[in-house]
């Protein structure tokens, strides 16, 4: 990654030079790796090929994955990445989830009064 540093210089921006930075992401990661294997996630980390081609290639992975979610980012060279994550044991649905649900819902009460005299009516 190479990046223009400018100073001001009589109120005038002027070129100083460029900072570098080489990082080799696999081993800057493997420690979150490393943290979302003992989590319990399996994951998957790919990049894409080329700015030219919109094809991703694997650069780490460990486990299975069941329905993962997806996060994409992209660095400041411009490259682009996916992060799949998802439990190593599979996603886990428990009914209950949706009936505690209705009553969180079914129990809310909107009102107009402002939000200060609510809080003060918690507080007693």
């Amino acid at each position: 990654m190479r990046t223009p540093i400018f100073i001001k210089k009589k109120g005038k921006k002027q070129f100083w030079g460029f900072a570098v930075v080489v990082m080799k992401i696999p081993q800057t990661v493997s420690s979150t790796a490393a943290n979302l294997k003992s989590a319990g996630y399996s994951y998957e980390l790919e990049k894409q090929v080329s700015p030219l081609n919109t094809s991703y290639k694997q650069v780490m992975q460990k486990g299975g994955l069941h329905e993962p979610i997806t996060y994409s980012f992209t660095t400041v060279d411009n490259s682009k990445w996916l992060l799949k994550l998802a439990p190593a044991e599979g996603w886990r649905y428990n009914k209950w989830n949706w009936f505690m649900g209705y009553i969180v819902i079914t129990n809310f009460k909107p009102t107009k009064r402002p939000i200060a005299d609510c809080l003060a009516d918690m507080e007693k």
